[in-house]
């Protein structure tokens, strides 16, 4: 059966992907982690960027590995995010549950976040990282 449809969510899904993870790189460099950013363009590793970015530890990522705790987590996730980029955390449903929509709120993050410089190393140096 031919669906005429399949092409076009799947254009649509990348140029999601392309926008998302150019976002969260621009994110990162404003940040001061410039020597990870291109993490933002591997699906795995763009979680462990977010993680640095939000300050969390490297060790919350176990908590993807539960069923419902990870929505939770993820949510949490990205209010921090929301929050640090000096937006409201009202965005941060349309950042988790509507991630076409969500291009608009990346966007919008990337462009308006604010340069807090530092490095990663400076960041990180007081708690240990598995980059160390």
């Amino acid at each position: 059966m031919n669906f005429p449809g399949i092409p076009v969510l799947g254009i649509l899904a990348f140029i999601t992907y392309i926008l998302t993870a150019g976002s969260l790189s621009r994110i990162a460099v404003k940040e001061g982690i410039d020597d990870v950013n291109w993490f933002a363009w591997i699906p795995f590793l763009n979680i462990i960027l977010v993680l640095m970015i939000v300050k969390r530890p490297m060790w919350n990522i176990i908590f993807l590995a539960v069923p419902v705790i990870n929505v939770i987590f993820m949510y949490s996730i990205y209010n921090s995010l929301s929050v640090r980029g000096g937006k409201r955390g009202c965005l941060t449903p349309v950042l988790l549950i509507l991630p076409v929509i969500g291009i608009f709120t990346w966007l919008s993050l990337a462009r308006d976040y604010p340069e807090r410089g530092g490095g990663f190393r400076e960041q990180f140096d007081d708690e240990p990282s598995m980059f160390q």
